[in-house]
């Protein structure tokens, strides 16, 4: 009999593109657009050297809230029953229920708390729900190191307004990007775009700048300037894994030092502008549906998996280490590789 892994972490860094790092960097991108994209941040880089990188995943959906169900479930849409932002909640049986039910403490931190939050059902088999607070949701992951968790932390810092996410992470900065961005443009601040949506409880100033930096992408469709789009998401990519996400890593990695862990880094979906994708939403793309995966953890050994996987298959996997079989009764599968999964089976 095998030991249980201690301490499951996800972490979704939603609307990242699987070729944004690495040698797969730009690889679906038009020529004309990827000879002069330059990111900075080495950060993806040094996390997939780190780990298992699995350079062919594929999400089950080109959205948040049906593309998390999918990760959470094992399930495509057609049977998790999640395919538009509030149609219904979450038909089936979360990762997290099931850990709960072994005794596993369960915490949940959010960017989006309007679609990844209780009306479709991602509160169910959560003990801790955070909003936009990823270090008090490390706090409590740091409380309970000497039981068992499995936690999960999403960061929406890579959807537009691209690197930002809000002032609370972005400050002057992003006051100053969508000032000049609409100095450059020649953009009335004043006119609101046609997308009003809000994933999160953005107030006030906050508001308005999110209004604000949807109407620049609007002005850029509409003007079909996919060069200055796609120039744009990048650079939202390197200001949120520097700005935010770095030291976020460092702070997890001493919160899990010396301790039976296991790291589970994806996308949900990825960002395209072009004349068949319009950012993500509705798009199946490959720049929208080809999405990072990166395992990392205790007696991993780093390497590259060149076989497709698919994010309904996070669930099966992560359950399998916790000494739960659930193969035979959802869509996913146990990842088909010498994998990580093993060091926490359980005879069934």
């Amino acid at each position: 009999m095998g030991k249980k892994i201690d301490h499951v972490v996800l972490i979704s860094l939603d609307n990242l593109r699987g070729d944004s790092f690495g040698p797969d960097k730009y690889k679906y991108l038009p020529a004309n657009i990827r000879e002069n994209l330059r990111s900075r941040s080495q950060l993806m880089e040094e996390l997939s050297a780190e780990g298992l990188n699995f350079r062919n995943c594929f999400s089950a959906a080109p959205f948040t809230t049906a593309s998390h169900a999918s990760v959470f479930t094992g399930f495509l849409p057609l049977h998790h029953g999640v395919f538009e932002y509030f149609n219904s909640d979450i038909k089936k049986k979360t990762l997290f229920e099931y850990a709960q039910g072994e005794g596993y403490k369960t915490i949940f931190q959010t960017d989006f708390p309007i679609i990844l939050g209780e009306p479709i059902g991602f509160t169910r088999g959560i003990d801790k729900y955070y909003i936009e607070d990823e270090y008090a949701a490390l706090e409590e992951l740091r409380s309970n190191i000497h039981s068992r968790t499995v936690s999960f932390f999403h960061f929406g810092g890579i959807h537009y307004p691209y690197g930002f996410h809000t002032l609370k992470f972005g400050g002057d900065d992003y006051r100053k990007k969508v000032q000049n961005l609409e100095k450059e443009l020649d953009i009335d601040k004043n006119k609101l775009p046609k997308d009003q949506f809000d994933e999160a409880y953005r107030m006030g100033e906050d508001k308005d700048l999110l209004f604000r930096y949807k109407r620049i992408v609007e002005h850029l469709y509409a003007q079909k300037n996919f060069k200055r789009l796609t120039e744009l998401y990048f650079e939202g990519v390197d200001y949120f894994l520097e700005h935010r996400f770095r030291q976020f890593v460092v702070e997890l990695r001493k919160v899990l030092k010396d301790s039976s862990h296991l790291i589970v880094l994806f996308g949900d979906h990825g960002e395209d502008w072009s004349d068949e994708s319009k950012g993500h939403y509705k798009s199946l793309t490959p720049g929208v549906l080809h999405v990072p995966l990166i395992i990392m953890g205790s007696n991993i050994v780093p390497g590259v998996v060149e076989s497709n996987v698919r994010t309904i298959d996070i669930a099966p996997s992560i359950l399998y280490s916790l000494g739960i079989d659930v193969t035979n009764a959802i869509d996913g599968v146990i990842m088909d590789i010498q994998n990580p999964f093993e060091i926490g089976k359980n005879e069934m």
